[in-house]
């Protein structure tokens, strides 16, 4: 049991090591790239795979739900990350799965959260709690390390910035529409800086009232 938990001393100590340098521990490629063939551990971008990622973070910024965006993915029969890499060749790192086409909210919400798209190297992500039961937990960011320009960037930050916020944002639907408002998660406050809510209803049950307002206006 000493030596076991020794060599995963050490081990932990090379990944470290490799990682403080910028180098990487693993080999896997989030979509939208590939493992450089002349430099191993770099990635290049599969511009087949960088069309869907491009689209997927445009759809997102003109306010399309990710719910609809997975359907029109699906609609048109574009192949979903692990049957993409099976088609050229590129080891498949998931699970087995029954349709190439079923496009899920979950998988594009992984994509969306990717901060390598805008060329970040990010490493040391999770971290093993046991060498025993090989447990494993996400890291905090302090904890990574990160070397900006290190990936060719697929879309631009602020495109990324403006997807992230939006995603924190809850897009409800009004009544009497199909579809959330567009603008809603991008427009701020001009006075106190904070988030301008969508209102959408009938006044008396006249007219509609249309418009957006301060979240912190109430409480003024």
């Amino acid at each position: 049991e000493w030596y076991v938990a020794d060599t995963s001393r050490k081990i932990k100590t090379v990944f470290k090591s490799r990682m403080e340098k910028g180098l990487r521990c693993s080999g896997s490629v989030s979509y939208g790239y590939l493992a450089s063939k002349e430099n191993k551990g770099e990635w290049v971008i599969d511009e087949e795979a960088a069309a869907v990622v491009r689209r997927i973070f445009q759809s997102v910024v003109a306010g399309e739900s990710i719910a609809s965006i997975a359907r029109a993915l699906r609609a048109e029969k574009i192949p979903i990350p692990s049957e993409h890499w099976k088609r050229i060749g590129a080891p498949v790192r998931a699970a087995k799965y029954t349709d190439p086409y079923a496009w899920s909210t979950t998988t594009i919400s992984y994509i969306l959260k990717r901060p390598e798209y805008t060329g970040r190297k990010v490493l040391g992500k999770t971290v093993c709690e046991n060498y025993k039961t090989k447990s494993t937990r996400k890291t905090a960011p302090e904890e990574q390390y990160i070397f900006d320009g290190e990936i060719p960037a697929i879309v631009d930050e602020e495109t990324w910035n403006t997807v992230q916020r939006l995603m924190g944002t809850k897009r409800r639907v009004p009544k009497r529409q199909t579809t959330p408002n567009r603008l809603t998660g991008l427009l701020y406050c001009a006075d106190c800086g904070a988030k301008l809510t969508h209102r959408s209803s009938l006044v008396q049950g006249k007219y509609l009232d249309d418009a957006f307002v301060c979240s912190s206006y109430r409480q003024l």
